[in-house]
């Protein structure tokens, strides 16, 4: 009796990467229930193609209850974090660094900083910092030719130089010359 080979990857051998995908798939279909899954992997994954969308569906498909299940935990637990930071309790409030922790996580100022770091401005400048361009820029910020150059301009004798060339522009002193 002949076995036939299993073509692809082999079971188990799946991209590390897509674990965390996943569970950010589901915490949006928690969010928002009328999402189809192909809609919250197109808003999870920033360079999505119909390849990363056809196999995130069928990891969706067979890991979806489980995905969901992990979700709500997620959300649980943060909630009963937020409760236990927010609720005065005896732990938190006994001592005087308690106390006052606790004003400051609840004043007006505190809040509004959160709040601001939620922005979609704020999302957005964040994801700028590994654009390509800002990279690039950085790169060439650091590099030692660039500092070379940077430095010969800022050195005194191309100060006394671009200083002689304003006080007396170029054509004047060719003319100088030619007169030797």
């Amino acid at each position: 009796m002949k076995t036939s080979k299993r073509r692809g990857r082999p079971k188990g051998s799946g991209l590390k990467g897509d674990a965390r995908l996943l569970d950010k798939i589901a915490d949006l279909i928690l969010d928002d229930p009328s999402l189809t899954p192909t809609a919250a992997i197109k808003k999870a994954v920033p360079n999505w193609n119909e390849t990363v969308t056809r196999r995130l569906r069928g990891k969706w498909k067979s890991q979806a209850d489980k995905l969901l299940l992990q979700a709500r935990q997620r959300v649980e637990e943060a909630a009963q974090l937020d409760s236990a930071i927010r609720a005065p309790s005896s732990n938190h409030g006994s001592s005087p660094t308690g106390a006052s922790l606790l004003q400051i996580l609840n004043s007006p100022a505190f809040q509004q900083a959160y709040e601001i770091e939620r922005l979609p401005v704020v999302q957005i400048a964040r994801s700028l910092r590994n654009h390509p361009l800002v990279l690039l820029g950085r790169n060439l910020s650091e590099n030692s030719t660039l500092r070379m150059i940077r430095e010969i301009q800022d050195s005194p004798t191309f100060k006394i130089a671009r200083e002689l060339q304003r006080i007396r522009p170029w054509s004047q002193l060719q003319i100088a010359r030619s007169w030797l």
